[in-house]
């Protein structure tokens, strides 16, 4: 193969921009790290367009990076407010009044 046909194989390539995880990890999961995953997504196709690949892949990464961390971080604060809704609902019912064991 030739210089050439790397070349031209290489702006042919597909990279995937991620804009969907982006926006939706935006609206449901965490907005910071969503906006920010939203800035490198909408990165990948203008790079690509000027024919920077590697510039591509690197913003797709970055992006697929940030989504999974709004995603993790939703799931964190989803978490704790179940266990905190869960713990205060209990508290209110009397369900964790430990006093009784106490006396």
């Amino acid at each position: 193969m030739s210089e050439g046909q790397g070349v031209g194989q290489a702006v042919n390539q597909a990279v995937e921009n991620h804009m969907v995880k982006a926006i939706i990890t935006t609206l449901c999961c965490c907005w910071i790290p969503g906006i920010v995953a939203i800035v490198f997504a909408a990165q990948v196709n203008s790079k690509m367009g000027s024919g920077d690949v590697a510039g591509a892949q690197a913003a797709s990464k970055q992006a697929n990076l940030w989504g999974n961390v709004a995603i993790g971080i939703g799931i964190v604060v989803w978490i704790i407010s179940l266990i905190y809704g869960i713990l205060a609902t209990g508290e209110e019912h009397g369900f964790f009044d430990f006093s009784r064991f106490l006396d």
